[in-house]
């Protein structure tokens, strides 16, 4: 699918969110890209995340880590406007000790040099997707203006197939099957490592899900995710 008229074309052909992801993930895979997200992001943090698809590990590794507090390219989404490569934003010579450790812990687990595309949404929402290979092969950087188009279809077509981004919906937050299952777990009192024994995941993964519901939601700690969640209608005693 080397066209963006093609892609606009099949875009425009499939009738479901999903249907969109495996059409997006195809065309990024041909143009060297294995990685993905597209999320909305808020007070210098990831929102609510679409859509991801990076290596095991590394989602919830961010988390955990909280590598959003130091990555330089989430900071650089809020001030740029336009679509930008991640060496243009974060110049080698221009980070700090903390920032080069980030990058080098993100290749090692395999995300490697990319790119981000603002976009910005209604109601002043400014949402993001950020693409990025898991090598260093070389991708021919004349396609970036097709690939940027192609990411800006998507998200519209995102959009248009919902009507509304997942968490926009009602009390303004929208939690997953997953997230919930979780959450209700937490509420009954489990531990982290019961309720992934009890999910069939590892920890890390209850981990991920927690930090995700309590920057959705703005709680400081999984107590207050619970009686914000209660206080929502999110979950039920």
């Amino acid at each position: 699918m080397r066209f963006f008229e093609e892609f606009v074309d099949a875009s425009m052909a499939v009738s479901s969110r999903d249907e969109l992801r495996g059409l997006f993930s195809q065309f990024l895979a041909e143009e060297g890209y294995e990685n993905y997200i597209m999320t909305t992001v808020a007070d210098r943090r990831v929102g609510s995340v679409a859509w991801h698809e990076f290596p095991q590990g590394y989602t919830e590794t961010y988390f955990s880590e909280k590598w959003q507090l130091i990555d330089p390219v989430l900071a650089a989404s809020f001030s740029c406007r336009r679509p930008f490569h991640w060496s243009d934003a974060a110049p080698p010579e221009q980070l700090s000790v903390a920032e080069r450790n980030f990058f080098e812990a993100c290749r090692e687990i395999g995300v490697h040099s990319g790119a981000s595309i603002p976009l910005f949404g209604p109601a002043s929402r400014r949402d993001l997707v950020s693409i990025s290979q898991r090598g260093p092969d070389k991708v021919d950087p004349k396609r970036f203006p097709i690939i940027y188009a192609a990411c800006t279809q998507t998200w519209w077509r995102f959009i248009d197939l919902g009507g509304e981004w997942p968490d926009s919906v009602g009390t303004g937050v929208h939690l997953t099957k997953r997230e919930a299952e979780v959450l209700n777990w937490v509420k009954a009192g489990k531990s982290n490592a019961d309720i992934a024994n009890i999910l069939h995941v590892c920890d890390r993964t209850v981990e991920f899900h927690l930090i995700n519901m309590m920057n959705k939601i703005g709680a400081p700690n999984r107590i207050a995710l619970v009686v914000m969640a209660l206080q929502l209608g999110l979950i039920h005693l």
